[in-house]
This record gives structure tokens, C-alpha cells and sequence, in this order.
């Protein structure tokens, strides 16, 4: 049975069934537990912006950062350009305007700070799109999508052929829209089934953890065999799981 748009929330749902279960597994707890403790101890750091140096050193460099945080660029704008950052933060914030623009503000903002700055010596680091989504995931984690970095939400999305039905999320030439259409995506479909398979109200860190976590841990019953002739999760031959793939490149639909 192929993956189509009448059955693929019943997919999804499965997939997700299996989330659950291992998101109540000690082994769960003690591998993502700390992205629940993190937040819980820094919702509403940029409810203002007072000491905003010392509140950037005090969020430290957990491995759910972006990789660019690694390189302590955000520490030395926030020390030797904080009315600036201030202001690209106002920028990312500011609900008045659409989140691409947003988020483009944000990014044009900072990265000629960067390339100016004689002090700034990794000049082959730019500012990208996954910075932004961080921000705004401290400023609101229900709200805003933890995006920092797209390729386990892409191997989730193959594992369930989205590729045809939303090649948005694919489509790494326009990296703003592709954030965008990950949120959406998770807001419209993940999110009213996790509702149902959790039994409670999930919000956007759930569907991140799920979505990683479905497509990074691969313990008892989530394992596709090597020597599989068939893919247990979309129910398609290997031979016609190659037809598809090469009908998505023949499109452009890079894989």
C-alpha cells in the first residue's frame, strides 16, 4: 500500500503511536529530557532586554544549539554591538510583521555587523536561518518551531514520501520558507494527532522531540532491517521506493 494523501495522517498517527511510547521510556527521559529543563529555566529571558550580555552567557551551549552558537557569535555581538543585536531582536519579535520578514530582518541586521568588525575573525560564519527560529523558541516555545538543524526533520519526512505532497520542506534554496513550512506543518497535521496519541494538548517542542526523535533513535520496533525487502513504514518495495525517488529528482526535488 502506497503512501497517499487518504491515508497518510493514518502513517503519521502509527508513527507517532511509537513516539509516545518511547517518550515515556527512562531512556527518553535521560537523552531529551534536558530540552524541557532548559526552557523551564529560560522562558522569558528576552521578555526584555536588560543585560543582555549576561543573559547570553547564562544560557551556555547546550547540543540542541544552533552551530553557529558554537562559535560565541551572539556573545560578541551582544558585547560589542548590543544596541544593535537589541535592535534585530526587536525585529525578530515584532509580530506586526510576517515571520519571513522577520526573520530576514534579523539576519540582515547582524551578519554586515560581522563582516565589518575587524575584531570578528571568523569571517566564513554567517548568521543563517536556523539563529532566528532559536530566538524566537526562547521567546515562546509553544509559538515558535526548534529548528537547529533540518536533517533529522527531512529523514522524517521521507520516512512518510511528504516529498510530493509538501516539497516545501525540502527545498533547501529558500531555507526562510522552508522553516516556515516545517511550523506549518507541524501545527496542521503533527501537532492534532500528538494531540490524540499523547493524550493531552502537545505543543511545538513535543512535534520537534517526536520528529527527531522518530528519525534518530531506532531502538525495539523502530528499526527499518538493512536486508528488508520491504520498507515496514511505507509498505512499498525497495524496487518501487527507488521508482519514486527517481521521479522526485527527474522534478527537481532534491533528495
Amino acid at each position: 500500500m502506497e503512501i497517499t494523501s487518504d491515508n497518510s495522517n493514518e502513517f503519521l498517527k502509527n508513527s507517532l503511536k511509537k513516539y509516545a511510547e518511547y517518550s515515556k521510556s527512562k531512556e527518553h527521559g535521560e537523552k531529551e529530557g534536558y530540552k524541557w529543563e532548559f526552557i523551564n529555566k529560560h522562558k522569558g529571558v528576552f521578555d526584555n532586554f536588560d543585560d543582555l550580555s549576561k543573559k547570553m552567557d547564562s544560557l551556555g551551549s547546550q547540543n540542541f544549539f544552533p552551530h553557529i552558537w558554537k562559535t560565541s557569535v551572539f556573545r560578541f555581538l551582544s558585547q560589542n554591538h548590543e544596541k544593535e543585536f537589541k535592535e534585530a531582536l526587536g525585529i525578530l519579535f515584532n509580530e506586526d510583521l510576517s515571520l519571513d520578514e522577520r526573520i530576514v530582518g534579523f539576519i540582515e541586521k547582524l551578519n554586515p555587523l560581522l563582516e565589518k568588525d575587524s575584531q570578528w575573525k571568523s569571517k566564513a560564519y554567517k548568521i543563517d536561518v536556523d539563529s532566528a527560529p532559536f530566538f524566537l523558541f526562547l521567546k515562546d516555545p509553544k509559538r515558535y518551531f526548534l529548528y537547529p538543524v533540518v536533517k533529522p526533520f527531512e529523514k522524517f519526512g521521507k520516512l512518510l514520501y511528504l516529498q510530493e505532497r509538501h516539497p516545501d520542506l525540502f527545498d533547501s534554496r529558500r531555507k526562510v520558507w522552508r522553516y516556515i513550512a516545517w511550523q506549518k506543518y507541524c501545527e496542521e497535521e503533527v501537532l492534532p494527532t500528538l494531540d490524540d496519541v499523547l493524550g493531552r494538548k502537545a505543543d511545538l517542542l513535543d512535534a520537534e522531540d517526536a520528529m527527531y526523535c522518530r528519525s534518530r533513535y531506532f531502538t525495539e520496533g523502530y528499526e527499518i532491517p538493512k536486508n528488508s525487502k520491504r520498507n515496514k513504514h511505507s509498505l512499498i518495495s525497495k524496487e518501487e521506493e527507488a521508482e519514486r525517488l527517481k521521479k522526485l529528482r527527474e522534478q527537481g526535488i532534491k533528495i
